[in-house]
């Protein structure tokens, strides 16, 4: 059979235009039963019911404050070695609680179990005088704000993460709390301002700057009880003791709980927690713990020193 060479080139032209179709099918394919998993696996976990239903706390109209009681504390990981042992702590309505330690010492776990994100099955922690297990999750992170030390950070613009798109919010708030967090100046340093796009997971801001828009867009929403985990691990000790001081004007009244390994940022604090191997090894205000000679002067000193020749302030024990 002959063929012509126009027929021959349509051929080859129509073959190639059919390649990335079926490319694509495949690809398709692919990308079907990669998401029907994913869906399998999520279903799996909204399936599981959790251990207290919330049917127990239909009647629950007790307003949550930030009056805090731990008593005799314990807690480990399912399959897992004790995180914690034996914690009492008392942090009364409108006082400060600074946190540091070790890594590893359990610090993030007991804020957890504040948060509810786990059972507190070995041990009590009332709030108000209501043991947590009685109060709904909800109601708890209605008034309890936590900031992690990996904060998040949207793909927008900063505004827009400071505010979570909330237009109630006015622009005299957003800057008024960007002040607070000490990222005021940074953000105006920008051509664009507060209308800046950040980019996914806010790749064009620095690691200091993603926790104070963090920071900020917490204090916007005004809790009753604010937690940050060593959130402005990223900065330098001045701009962070200047940052919580002045959270700690603006959370008069309120309860404040601050981790953070640099110990100088919290001497001011009415109460300082040290942590070591899940156990509250020194507790009471700076001056205390500092005649102690412990763990926690040792720390400071350190980090004093360190600070005032201007290297990078860190202690490892």
């Amino acid at each position: 059979m002959d063929i012509s060479v126009g027929k021959f080139t349509a051929m080859l032209v129509y073959l190639s235009m059919l390649s990335w179709p079926m490319m694509a099918m495949g690809w398709s394919v692919d990308i079907m039963k990669r998401g029907k998993g994913s869906i399998n696996r999520l279903n799996r976990i909204f399936a599981v019911k959790p251990r207290l239903q919330e049917t127990e706390y239909k009647e629950f109209t007790t307003p949550v404050y930030g009056d805090i009681t731990i008593r005799d504390l314990n807690f480990k990981y399912p399959h897992g070695e004790e995180i914690l042992r034996d914690i009492n702590l008392q942090i009364p309505q409108g006082s400060t609680l600074g946190i540091t330690g070790t890594t590893g010492a359990g610090k993030t776990s007991l804020l957890n179990l504040l948060m509810k994100v786990y059972d507190v099955d070995d041990g009590r922690i009332f709030l108000n005088g209501i043991d947590i297990n009685r109060i709904p999750r909800e109601r708890i992170q209605e008034k309890f704000i936590y900031v992690p030390q990996e904060t998040t950070v949207f793909s927008g613009t900063i505004e827009d993460n400071i505010t979570f798109m909330n237009p109630e919010i006015s622009f005299e708030q957003v800057e008024d709390v960007s002040k607070l967090a000490g990222i005021f100046d940074e953000i105006m340093d920008y051509p664009e301002g507060f209308q800046t796009y950040v980019g996914e997971r806010g790749l064009s801001l620095s690691g200091g700057q993603r926790q104070r828009l963090a920071i900020a867009r917490a204090i916007l929403l005004d809790p009753e009880v604010l937690i940050l985990d060593d959130v402005l691990s990223s900065i330098d000790l001045q701009t962070e003791s200047l940052v919580l001081n002045n959270i700690k004007k603006r959370m008069a009244g309120k309860t404040l709980i601050a981790v953070s390994s640099r110990v100088p940022s919290i001497r001011d604090f009415d109460k300082i927690a040290v942590f070591e191997q899940g156990t509250i090894i020194e507790e009471g205000k700076h001056g205390k713990l500092m005649e102690i000679n412990g763990i926690y002067s040792g720390m400071y000193r350190v980090q004093i020193i360190e600070d005032r020749e201007g290297s990078r302030v860190e202690y490892v024990r």
